[in-house]
């Protein structure tokens, strides 16, 4: 260690270099000690035009007591121990005017070096981005700048004197000269081309929403150049509908506050896109809000990120002109200085001949002793001479800047005869370097607040410049991610794609796109969207690559999801193809079990039918591994099967807990080890329940699956409901033809017993009537009449037979009189016949029926009592007859044997019995319902309620039937 707290002296100097070809400088590192210095003292080792003596102290006691005891050329300063304010710096400067200062900052606290150059540091570094061009450009231009200020202090020394011999008006004159100026910086310069090839669109707008800047990316995106938005409101650029958007946005930055946003805007040339944007306030030194700087990214959906991001050179619009605005001659040389009007104009001088004190005095007093050696030189050398320096207008005391061009004529022994000069008004020019200069810090802050990961590469393809926010992202210094250090947080599966996609859009110097894994500071591996374009210098060189990262980690997850909803429709899809052509109940609940496990990957499944009336579901089908229990008929609310079948709702079963909780689990249930149950759903009714089950352990079913089943299950609800109907419609076909069977084996039955009637009953009659009045013909007249007497007879017994057959086939009184009275007639008729008593319950009707429907009810009576008198072995029937605004009423009840109405169903479907069966038809082909209640033992109610309206097509449709 040194007496100073620091280290001792040691050289730093390039290999290769012998010492007498470079230039030692004495130099003090004065750095907390927290620090390392490794970086910059690198960067002096590798220094190509001077060598280092280096001492150091790590705090402002050891600088101080070292400078007294040292004369060093050069200083540099850890702005980070300066906790009490930058006036250490202002002291050095004005205290150690013979030394160099340059400042070491941060990048999170750029505007500490600002300052410290202001208070007198010739430059300042940034810690983080040191290398060897940025700190042996910052050594040339402190050395420059510290040899400028030893000759104008000298220069200001003799100057002075001549001031007091002139009196106070010279003192005057020289006060109005005062000002200070810099050129304009290698990383200004750099950090212009940054922001210029950044994909997002960058701004900045004044307090009175008035354009100042604009990336070339916002010219490109908005099909404006530079000229047609600088000046103009934000309005009338973006739009009125868009502004009104971003008023609120706008409004908030401009009270200070930093705003984020996502919006929809409806831009007057950019058409409608989506916005991520971040607005930043500029706050002047006053505190008052100036300005705002825009950071907008277009995250418009499905937007063109196949389209590689195009790099332009960046052209700085200069003021300058570049024609000559005056000139000078001395000849002889020295002599007096004759000027043209073009010179005379820039300096205010209605003069054309000056002496060389006049000609000085318009120049400013910091650049006089600059001018004045550039002459000297040219008079003692021979040599030209280019210089910029600054005049004080003769007439206003306005200052310009102009750029000179010097150069002696000889004759032929060389000796200088005359000297020439032109100038030309750069003003314009170095006011754009000012502004420049200016918004500087603004370009750091867009580069630093952009949402998105930024890097640039230099031409031999290792990274030099990373963002705040990709620095912050991986959780590490520029140091440790410059070069290929940022490739370390590759993921290790993607490490060769990565790298292979980068050398090779290198080697052709075109753009590139690649997804990749990259660690995040927390250790988590997140997908980024890289993507990157050639850099090209201002005169069409290759200068490397820049690019930009956005973390796309949950767009790949929503990506993987959709793929995998996609593939699991698809199966759905080809699953309910195969269940809804299966035409066959029984083979259609077996499809149905063994397709729903394929589709969720279980060995096995079951499925049940919900018998509603008794709240109980009996198992169809189960199928599965010899271990899976076989399944039982359950209760609703018991077992999961129950429970589904009772609310409806699907569940999930996991080693024996169900979700939702399930009260009561079966055995077989908790046998299945995981299980997946849904409802079988048609018309908001429960039709049964489908479950899969999976007793191989490992891992469990979830909601996605459970969702899944849900939605096969309600396709398979209509498949089962479709099945039956086919089968329904399938038994009804059959029912209809054996009922068609049997009314024609009915028709030619009662065309048999009316062939017998007329044969046997009424043909034997009229034979005996014949015989009768055969005989009469032959017997004399007294003994002939009483042969035609029984031969009448015998006519009229055949005429009463007739007579009653035409009542059996349809009384004549139904179409004279109505309902009513034909049923009366015919009820007495069947009690006189019959070994029952009838007992009528009828009032005269208000109106009288529609034809058909009269018929309808009579026919239902007909063969009722038939039935009755045939089957029943009553003793008593009841029938009644009523009606209301809408329908008829009619009941017939009997006590007699009764019967299984079932079992009298199912012969009537199979065509054995047609009675109950034709009545129902009658009924309903009226519009109408037919109800039948019997019991063994119990007698037999039949019920039918048959609307006023006329009958439809085809009530007639079993008339003749018996």
């Amino acid at each position: 260690m040194g007496p100073h707290g620091g280290s001792a002296l040691h050289i730093i100097k390039k290999t290769g270099h012998p010492m007498h070809d470079v230039q030692q400088i004495r130099t003090l590192i004065i750095q907390d000690p927290g620090t390392s210095s490794g970086a910059l003292e690198q960067s002096l080792a590798r220094a190509e035009r001077f060598t280092f003596a280096v001492e150091r102290a790590t705090d402002l006691d050891g600088a101080q007591t070292a400078l007294k005891g040292t004369s060093f050329d050069l200083l540099f300063l850890d702005l980070s121990l300066l906790d009490d304010g930058l006036d250490t710096v202002e002291v050095l400067a004005r205290s150690r005017s013979q030394t160099a200062l340059i400042a070491l900052g941060t990048s999170e606290h750029p505007d500490r070096g600002l300052e410290a150059a202001r208070l007198g540091a010739a430059d300042c570094l940034i810690k983080e981005t040191l290398d060897r061009d940025r700190v042996e450009s910052a050594v040339r231009h402190a050395l420059a700048h510290r040899a400028r200020e030893t000759e104008l202090q000298a220069y200001r020394e003799s100057l002075a004197e001549a001031v007091d011999a002139s009196g106070t008006g010279a003192r005057e004159v020289l006060a109005r000269h005062r000002q200070a100026g810099h050129t304009v910086s290698e990383s200004e310069r750099r950090l212009r081309t940054v922001v210029d090839h950044l994909p997002q669109f960058v701004s900045y707008v004044d307090q009175n929403l008035i354009y100042r800047f604009v990336n070339r990316r916002y010219e490109e995106a908005f099909g404006l150049r530079e000229e047609d938005v600088l000046g103009k409101p934000l309005p009338e650029i973006i739009g009125q509908e868009a502004f009104a958007r971003a008023r609120h946005h706008v409004e908030r930055v401009l009270q200070g506050e930093q705003v984020r946003y996502h919006e929809r805007f409806d831009y007057r040339f950019g058409g409608a896109r989506e916005m991520d944007g971040i607005l930043v306030p500029d706050v002047a030194d006053d505190g008052d809000v100036v300005g705002y700087f825009a950071v907008l990214t277009d995250i418009t959906p499905y937007i063109r990120t196949q389209e590689a991001l195009q790099e332009r050179e960046f052209v700085l619009s200069r003021a300058e002109r570049l024609a000559s605005l005056g000139s000078w001659s001395c000849k002889p040389c020295p002599g007096r200085i004759a000027v043209s009007d073009g010179w005379q104009e820039l300096h205010g001088w209605e003069k054309d001949e000056l002496a060389w004190e006049e000609f000085l005095a318009v120049v400013h007093d910091e650049d006089v002793h600059r001018l004045h050696s550039a002459v000297e030189r040219v008079l003692n050398e021979g040599l030209q001479e280019q210089i910029e320096y600054r005049v004080v207008r003769h007439d206003d005391g306005s200052v310009r800047h102009v750029r000179a061009h010097i150069e002696a004529e000889g004759d032929d022994g060389e000796n200088v005869r005359a000297m020439i000069g032109t100038v030309q008004d750069v003003t314009a020019r170095r006011h754009v370097e000012e502004a420049l200069r200016e918004s500087e810090n603004r370009f750091q802050i867009m580069a630093d607040t952009s949402p998105v990961l930024l890097w640039m590469s230099g031409t031999d393809g290792l990274c030099n410049f990373f963002n705040q926010q990709w620095l912050d992202f991986r959780g590490r210094s520029i140091e440790e991610e410059a070069g290929d250090g940022w490739a370390e947080g590759v993921h290790p599966d993607d490490y060769d794609h990565c790298m292979t996609t980068y050398l090779e859009a290198f080697k052709r110097r075109e753009a590139f796109r690649m997804e990749y894994r990259l660690q995040r500071a927390d250790g988590e591996y997140r997908w980024v969207l890289d993507t990157g374009v050639p850099r090209i210098s201002p005169d069409g060189d290759f200068a490397g690559y820049i690019g930009s990262a956005i973390d796309i980690t949950e767009r790949k997850a929503a990506e993987e999801t959709l793929r995998q909803r996609a593939s699991e429709l698809d199966a759905l899809q080809a699953t309910v193809l195969d269940i809804t052509a299966q035409r066959d109940l029984e083979t259609l609940l077996e499809t149905i079990v063994r397709r729903a496990a394929r589709l969720l990957g279980a060995p096995g499944g079951r499925l049940y039918i919900a018998d509603p009336e008794r709240r109980k579901v009996c198992p169809a089908v189960s199928q599965g591994p010899p271990t899976l229990e076989e399944p039982a008929r359950c209760a609703y609310g018991e077992g999961t099967a129950g429970v589904v079948a009772e609310t409806g709702e699907p569940l999930i079963l996991e080693d024996g807990v169900a979700q939702p909780q399930c009260p009561d689990l079966g055995d077989t249930d908790a046998a299945a080890g995981a299980l997946l149950c849904a409802p079988l759903l048609w018309e908001g009714s429960v039709k049964g329940v489908l479950q899969v089950l999976d007793d191989r352990g490992g891992a469990a079913f979830n909601r996605d699956d459970l969702d899944l089943l849900t939605l096969f299950a309600n396709h398979a609800a209509i498949a089962i409901e479709n099945a039956r109907l086919s089968s329904e419609l399938q038994r009804e076909g059959q029912r209809l033809q054996a009922l068609s069977q049997r009314l024609v084996d009915a028709q030619e039955t009662e065309r048999r017993r009316i062939a017998h009637e007329l044969h046997d009953e009424i043909g034997q009659i009229l034979t005996a009537a014949k015989l009768s009045i055969q005989t009469a013909q032959s017997l004399p007249a007294d003994r002939a009449a009483n042969a035609l007497t029984g031969g009448i007879e015998a006519v009229e017994r055949a005429l009463q037979r007739v007579r009653d057959l035409s009542l059996d086939l349809r009384p004549s009184l139904l179409d004279d009189l109505g309902l009513v009275p034909a049923l009366r007639w015919f009820l007495d008729r069947q009690a006189q016949r019959a070994s029952f008593s009838v007992h009528f319950d009828g009032s005269p009707l208000a109106r009288r029926l529609d034809p058909d429907l009269e018929i309808v009810c009579f026919r239902i009576v007909q063969e009722a009592l038939t039935n009755i008198a045939r089957h029943a072995d009553a003793e008593s029937v009841v029938v009644s007859i009523a009606e209301d605004e809408s329908k008829v009423d009619l009941t017939i009840e009997d006590d007699g044997l009764g019967f299984d109405v079932v079992e009298a169903l199912d012969r009537a479907a199979r065509g054995e019995s047609i009675g109950l069966l034709g009545m129902r038809e009658r009924a309903a082909l009226a519009g109408g319902e037919l109800a039948v209640r019997s019991t063994p033992g119990g007698g037999t109610t039949i019920h039918a309620q048959l609307p006023l309206s006329s009958a439809r097509p085809g009530a007639e449709a079993h008339e003749g039937e018996s």
